[in-house]
């Protein structure tokens, strides 16, 4: 009942500046004070030993990059929460497919002149790839029925 008490006085602790993010200094300094024991690629739980400590700067990159969603180099309240809940950042990525296969610049005459491609898309997250075809649905990324993506784009990150 006092988890997320206890995360914002951790969170608090942290944030020296007082401006709700934390900086690799501020991750560090917890962790050369031995105030954190937050394991940055651990997923059971388990806290770091007094040997797993000896390097606060490199523990502070590792788990600064773990919990990071938005790449802006701090890390939110509700960036931490979320990790020390047990949530992990994931890749999501934007698959697009030529549906015409490079032909669509033959219907110019038609479509316009700026379309050489028909394109269609897929949302990837979580190791699955969603797209529309009548209905949502959902297959193997880059293993749909509209063959290999054409592009690949990352769209950023999500907790998982």
């Amino acid at each position: 009942p006092n988890m997320l008490l206890n995360l914002q006085n951790l969170f608090d602790r942290a944030d020296s500046r007082g401006c709700a993010f934390l900086s690799r200094a501020d991750v560090a300094r917890m962790y050369r004070h031995r105030s954190w024991r937050l394991h940055p690629s651990c997923m059971d739980g388990r806290p770091l030993s007094d040997e797993e400590l000896e390097d606060p700067e490199d523990l502070a990159r590792q788990l600064v990059e773990a919990m990071d969603v938005d790449l802006d180099g701090m890390v939110s309240y509700s960036e931490f929460v979320a990790f020390c809940v047990g949530r992990r950042k994931k890749e999501v990525k934007l698959h697009l497919y030529d549906l015409s296969r490079g032909s669509g610049g033959q219907f110019k005459w038609l479509l316009g002149e700026s379309m050489a491609q028909i394109w269609h898309t897929g949302v990837v997250a979580f190791d699955k790839e969603y797209f529309f075809s009548s209905d949502t649905i959902f297959d193997s990324p880059g293993k749909t029925s509209f063959g290999e993506p054409a592009q690949v784009r990352s769209l950023g990150y999500t907790f998982w």
